[in-house]
């Protein structure tokens, strides 16, 4: 009988393909091993977006871009790839 899954012979490569997926939509690789890789993105908010909001409600936009300025964190992200060749975030 065959097993279900084959152990991929390199399974490092869909995590090193994931993690450059990652980063090209903005995210920054804060530490990688062969089986892991640690991700940060910046809770960056959208200045010139939230100006022009502001700017066409007189003001009345201010305290949502003040409390979205605050409120903005990192979001931190940690990927393992397993022995079959999945990509796992915990």
């Amino acid at each position: 009988m065959r097993p279900r899954y084959q152990p991929n012979p390199d399974p490092t490569r869909n995590l090193a393909m994931t993690v450059a997926h990652l980063a090209a939509r903005g995210w920054r690789v804060e530490a990688q091993s062969n089986y892991a890789a640690t991700l940060v993105r910046a809770g960056k908010p959208r200045h010139c977006m939230h100006a022009l909001f502001s700017a066409m409600s007189c003001g009345l936009w201010l305290p949502v871009w003040l409390f979205v300025t605050v409120k903005a964190k990192e979001r931190r992200v940690t990927l393992v790839v397993d022995q079959v060749g999945d990509v796992h975030q915990i």
